[in-house]
């Protein structure tokens, strides 16, 4: 195990100095971040244009294979019986009991 965590931490220093070797030393101006701000859209229209082109699709995908698997999940329900307590619930319940056995 010890070797394993010594090749790991010399294959992690080695990537380290490449990447130090091959740093472009290029470092963004001041104004970048307003260059950037300004090539946005400005109109909310076209964002929430790309809001729905893109997350509506997915969430209705994700909804139909919710209700998938909520059908898919329901177990089936004895229907009700016809006959119903008239005065006795607790004498229902018992005899209804001993019919399921």
């Amino acid at each position: 195990m010890k070797s394993a965590d010594t090749r790991l931490a010399k294959r992690r220093a080695a990537a380290r100095e490449l990447f130090r070797d091959h740093h472009a030393h290029v470092e963004p101006d001041a104004l970048f971040a307003e260059r950037v701000v300004a090539r946005l859209p400005s109109q909310s229209e076209a964002a929430l244009g790309w809001a729905v082109a893109r997350i509506l699709p997915a969430t209705l995908a994700l909804l139909l294979v919710l209700v998938w698997l909520s059908w898919q999940a329901t177990p089936v329900v004895d229907p009700v019986p016809e006959t119903s307590p008239t005065e006795d619930v607790l004498a229902w319940v018992l005899d209804r009991g001993e019919e399921d056995r």
